[in-house]
């Protein structure tokens, strides 16, 4: 029987990362234009931002890597923020001016935490993993963070679409308790905000 653990990531753990993200947040391209890749990977390996290393785990199949996870309280977010959106536009650079328009629009909209929560920015199971318990043994570890750091409840947000997510976030007893829409490169995306009292 195969073992799964979790281990804190790395910077080593980038190029996994990016790998990986865009399957959960595949906005991110369209966000950050044709660089991408390049801030992607200069956030994950820097500290003080909410796409660093220091908010990921990593799970491990016997050794090998085969999902991740990126979470992060209310206080987490509000103090890095700034920092983060520093980072990001010295990364992407002009690529960012066309999303400044959508960004600011839709500020209070996406990634919405409030006191007391624990927030799932992005979770992905390779391929060859899923359907073998990986997503659950990395949501246990999100609850127990979460209770670590002080916060009650557990929010995600996931794609209105994804039957499969809503499914299996449900029967881990989360509810959904909003639903949003966003335009973003002339399409319309709804997402379903799902959250679980821990």
């Amino acid at each position: 029987m195969s073992e799964t653990t979790i281990r804190p990531a790395t910077p080593g753990d980038v190029s996994f990362f990016v790998s990986l993200v865009y399957f959960a947040s595949p906005e991110y391209p369209i966000i950050f234009g044709s660089r991408s890749d390049a801030t992607m990977s200069s956030l994950f390996k820097r500290r003080r931002n909410l796409f660093s290393h220091e908010f990921a785990q990593v799970a491990l199949v016997d050794g090998r890597p085969a999902g991740f996870m990126l979470a992060y309280d209310y206080k987490q977010k509000k103090t890095l923020a700034a920092s983060t959106a520093a980072m990001i536009a010295m990364t992407a650079g002009f690529t960012l001016l066309k999303s400044v328009p959508f960004l600011v629009k839709n500020a209070d909209v996406l990634e919405r935490i409030e006191p007391g929560e624990y927030f799932l920015s992005n979770i992905v199971v390779c391929d060859g993993f899923r359907g073998h318990g990986v997503g659950a043994v990395l949501m246990k570890k999100l609850e127990k963070d979460a209770l670590a750091r002080g916060c009650d409840k557990v929010v995600l947000e996931t794609n209105a679409e994804n039957a499969r997510a809503i499914s299996f976030y449900a029967g881990l007893g989360y509810s959904v308790v909003d639903t949003f829409s966003f335009v973003l490169s002339g399409g319309k995306r709804t997402y379903r905000r799902m959250a679980k009292n821990v």
